[in-house]
């Protein structure tokens, strides 16, 4: 289970990379609406899958909030980027 649970970490560890860009841009704002979904993912996510497959699905909600993380932060990287 821990190397399903690596993947989530190595997934929130590249979206931090980006995070700290986006930090030092004054973006909280953007920041701290993607801090909102990938909480609700994560939330949404372990009372579903935990339910539904114990701790399994734990790991499971981490890989996907983790995955919503980089992707979120990915996306408003690529809007700062374009927009200089």
């Amino acid at each position: 289970m821990l190397q399903y649970l690596s993947i989530g970490f190595v997934l929130y560890g590249i979206g931090d990379f980006f995070n700290r860009f986006l930090l030092a841009k004054g973006k909280g704002k953007q920041l701290r609406n993607a801090s909102f979904l990938v909480g609700f993912t994560l939330l949404i996510g372990n009372v579903i899958f935990i339910y539904l497959y114990g701790g399994g699905g734990a790991a499971f909600a981490r890989i996907l909030s983790g995955l919503m993380y980089a992707l979120v932060i990915l996306y408003y990287y690529r809007k700062e980027i374009k927009g200089l």
